[in-house]
C-alpha cells in the first residue's frame, strides 16, 4: 500500500475522532454517566449526543479507512460493530426501565472508549513505523512540481466490467492532459500511474501540483452542487404532498428540479472557465477551450454522479510554509468534506431520482461524442 494512502487514512482518524472532539466527548460521557444514573433526562441527552457523534463518524470515510489500516483479526476498527444502530435503538426506546437504560448506555460508551484506545494505540505504532518513509516517499513521488491524486472508482458497472473500466480509464487518460493544457502552456507529461491500491479500484496518479489543486477545486464544486440537489430532493416530497395536485405549483417545482439538476454541470463548467480565464491572464494559450471544458465537465459530473470519489493525497512541502501552500491544503480539506456530504446525501436518494441523475450525467462520452 502507498505510504501516502496510509498517511491519509491516519489523517481521517485524527480529523473524525480527535479534532472533531469525539474522543473527548466519549471520555466526558464515561465520567459523567455515574452522576446521571438517577436522571433519565440527562441519560437521554448523553445518548442523543453520542448518537449525533456516531452519525458523523459512520457517515464519513473513517470506517473504510480503519478497515484498510486494520486488515487482520488482531486489532479491529471500533466502527466494525454498528454502535450507531445500538445507540439509536436505545435512544428511541421509550419504555425501557431507567436502570436498564443506564446499564446499556454505560456498556456501549465503555466499549467505544476501550476500542478507541486500542485503535489509537495501533495507529501510533503504524505512524512510528512509517514516519521514516513518509518524507522519502513524498520527495520521490511529490516533488516541487507534482502532487498525488487518488482516483477512486466505486460504482458497480465500472468495477465489475472490464469494458466499462477500460472506457473510464481511457477517458481519464484523455481528459487529464486536456485539463492541464487549459491551465498550463507547457505540454503535460504522460499521466503516471503510481499505484493501484489493493482491495479497490483506486488509482494513484502523479499530476502537476497546480493542475491537481485546481482539479480538487472543481470536484469540490461538483460535490457541493450534487449534495445541494440531493438535499433539495429529500425535502421536496413533504412539500409537494401539501400541493394536493395544484398544477401551477407542481409545474414550478418541476422547473426548479430541472434547473437544479442542470446546475451541477453548469457550475462545474463555470468553475473550469474561471480557472482557464485566470490562466489566460497569466499567459496560457489553448485552442478550442470550450470543447475541452465540455469533455472535462462530462468526466467530472459522471464520476461524481456514479458515486465515485477523488482525493488529493499529498502536496509538495516547503521549509517555510507559504500562502499558496496553505490555500492548497485548504482545498484538499474542502474536497474531503464536500465528498463526504455528497456521499451521505446520496444514500437516501430514491431509485427513480438516481435513475434521472444517471440518465443526465452518468454516461462518459467518447471524444467523438463530446465534440
Amino acid at each position: 500500500m502507498n505510504i501516502e494512502s496510509l498517511t491519509d487514512y491516519i489523517a481521517e482518524f485524527r480529523i473524525r475522532v480527535i479534532d472533531s472532539g469525539f474522543k473527548r466527548d466519549v471520555q466526558d460521557f464515561l465520567q459523567s454517566l455515574p452522576n446521571s444514573q438517577s436522571n433519565i433526562i440527562a441519560l437521554r441527552e448523553i445518548a442523543e449526543k453520542l448518537r449525533d457523534g456516531l452519525e458523523n463518524i459512520y457517515g464519513s470515510d473513517l470506517p473504510e479507512a480503519l478497515n484498510r489500516l486494520f486488515p487482520t483479526p488482531k486489532i479491529r476498527p471500533f466502527t466494525e460493530k454498528d454502535r450507531l444502530e445500538e445507540v439509536s435503538a436505545l435512544a428511541s426506546n421509550k419504555t425501557i426501565a431507567q436502570a436498564d437504560f443506564f446499564a446499556k448506555l454505560h456498556q456501549i460508551v465503555q466499549q467505544i472508549q476501550t476500542e478507541l484506545q486500542q485503535n489509537e494505540a495501533e495507529i501510533a505504532k503504524i505512524e512510528g513505523f512509517i514516519v521514516s518513509y513518509v518524507e522519502k516517499d513524498v520527495k520521490a513521488l511529490s516533488d516541487a512540481r507534482h502532487a498525488l491524486v487518488s482516483i477512486i472508482l466505486k460504482d458497480a458497472p465500472t468495477i465489475s466490467s472490464l469494458k466499462e473500466l477500460t472506457k473510464t480509464l481511457s477517458a481519464w487518460n484523455r481528459v487529464l492532459p486536456l485539463y492541464h493544457r487549459l491551465l498550463k502552456n507547457e505540454s503535460p507529461e504522460d499521466v503516471r500511474l503510481v499505484q493501484v491500491q489493493n482491495g479497490s479500484i483506486d488509482f494513484i496518479v502523479n499530476l502537476d501540483v497546480d493542475v491537481a489543486v485546481n482539479l480538487a477545486d472543481i470536484f469540490a464544486t461538483g460535490f457541493k452542487c450534487y449534495a445541494a440537489y440531493l438535499a433539495y430532493k429529500k425535502i421536496l416530497k413533504p412539500i409537494t404532498d401539501t400541493y394536493y395536485g395544484n398544477k401551477k405549483l407542481l409545474a414550478s417545482e418541476g422547473e426548479r428540479d430541472k434547473d437544479m439538476l442542470e446546475n451541477i454541470g453548469v457550475a462545474i463548467a463555470g468553475r473550469i472557465e474561471e480557472q482557464h480565464k485566470l490562466a489566460k491572464e497569466n499567459g496560457v494559450k489553448s485552442v478550442h477551450p470550450e470543447k475541452m471544458i465540455e469533455q472535462i465537465t462530462n468526466l467530472v459530473t459522471s464520476h461524481i454522479v456514479r458515486g465515485n470519489d477523488i482525493k488529493l493525497l499529498s502536496l509538495p512541502k516547503t521549509a517555510e510554509p507559504t500562502e499558496a501552500e496553505a490555500e492548497a491544503n485548504q482545498k484538499k480539506i474542502d474536497l474531503r468534506e464536500a465528498s463526504v456530504k455528497a456521499k451521505n446525501a446520496r444514500r437516501v436518494l430514491p431509485p427513480d431520482d438516481m435513475k434521472k441523475l444517471l440518465e443526465m450525467y452518468g454516461e462518459i462520452k467518447g471524444e467523438e461524442k463530446a465534440k
